[in-house]
């Protein structure tokens, strides 16, 4: 509660265990759906802030939500990769609480070792830009019927380092005001193996949707950890 600034404890939906490390996506109407983290598990739910209670939504047609990135469209679908079960694709379509087959990215995006995968970003075009844990990256385009398919294309694959492919595994991203979509990638190996496979450090790309190609940017002193140390939020005086 923003007003009174305390935290309040929340009762996870019915006939769960646990929540975290899944995804959630906040609806139109202000409602949040959420993901089930287990594996196999392909159960969502939907908690309503105004009466703070849990509905069952829709399963998805993946095993599960573990590690995966939900990008609300403005047709008000969810768009996501499964990273179990992947390359396949799925969007929920919000109105028919249904999720559907959106085909399968043209390259795998996600890491076979970890099952992980990068952020899952809204252009100002309307595409969405994801960015895989292989260092490949795809773009979807919606259809002009929500409760269709759409397309996908192959994006930039992001060069290596020392020899290392770098990747974007569990790591961040961020829509910048120009319309460039900022990325943080690190190296896929070269790490000890204490590690296990998050090898420092992270490097930041800028993806330009004009040209549809990658770009390397300074990175800061700070950088010397891998890459799912960080997050982004820009703040609404940038916006």
């Amino acid at each position: 509660l923003p007003i009174s600034n305390p935290w309040t404890v929340l009762s996870t939906p019915a006939g769960w265990t646990a929540l975290g490390d899944a995804i959630s996506c906040v609806l139109p109407d202000g409602r949040v759906i959420v993901g089930s983290v287990g594996n196999p598990d392909s159960r969502t739910a939907i908690y309503d802030p105004i009466a703070n209670s849990w509905a069952a939504g829709a399963n998805k047609l993946g095993p599960s939500s573990d590690e995966e990135s939900w990008v609300l469209l403005p047709d008000e679908t969810i768009l996501t990769c499964n990273c179990f079960g992947h390359p396949n694709t799925e969007k929920y379509v919000i109105a028919a609480n249904k999720w559907i087959s959106t085909g399968v990215t043209p390259t795998d995006l996600v890491e076979n070792s970890s099952e992980e995968i990068g952020p899952g970003v809204l252009l100002a075009d309307g595409r969405v830009l994801f960015a895989g844990g292989t260092g490949h990256t795809a773009l979807y385009t919606m259809p002009p019927i929500a409760n269709q398919a759409g397309t996908w294309a192959n994006g930039p694959v992001f060069p290596k380092k020392g020899g290392q492919q770098l990747i974007a595994k569990d790591a961040a991203g961020c829509l910048l005001p120009g319309g460039r979509v900022l990325l943080a990638v690190s190296p896929a190996g070269g790490c000890p193996a204490s590690d296990q496979g998050y090898c420092p450090p992270t490097y930041f790309f800028e993806f330009d949707p004009h040209t549809n190609k990658l770009h390397e940017v300074t990175r800061p002193a700070n950088s010397g950890q891998a890459v799912f140390n960080g997050r982004m939020l820009l703040p609404e005086s940038d916006r």
